[in-house]
């Protein structure tokens, strides 16, 4: 299990607020991109959330695919409306 220790947890804190700051994360294009990759990781990796998800919480893989790995169809239904909604 990778355990964060308190320092390491503060510098990458600090990078992504750092990242955020640069304003990168307000163009749609790089929103897009995240959310592809997100589901790409999430799709590539179901049977490690599963497992992992059983092995943690103790979830039934029934009850880990209905709340974490069907997050997809909000990826692919964000995808589908994010440029409509970032509309002035």
């Amino acid at each position: 299990m990778l355990e964060l220790q308190t320092s390491q947890f503060k510098d990458i804190l600090a990078q992504q607020r750092n990242f955020f700051s640069t304003g990168k994360t307000k163009d749609v294009a790089f929103r897009i991109a995240q959310l592809k990759r997100l589901k790409q990781v999430i799709l590539e990796n179901d049977a490690a959330i599963l497992e992992g998800l059983k092995a943690d919480l103790h979830k039934a893989e029934f009850e880990s695919y209905a709340t974490e790995i069907i997050l997809v169809q909000e990826i692919d239904h964000t995808l589908k409306h994010i440029k409509s909604w970032v509309k002035p």
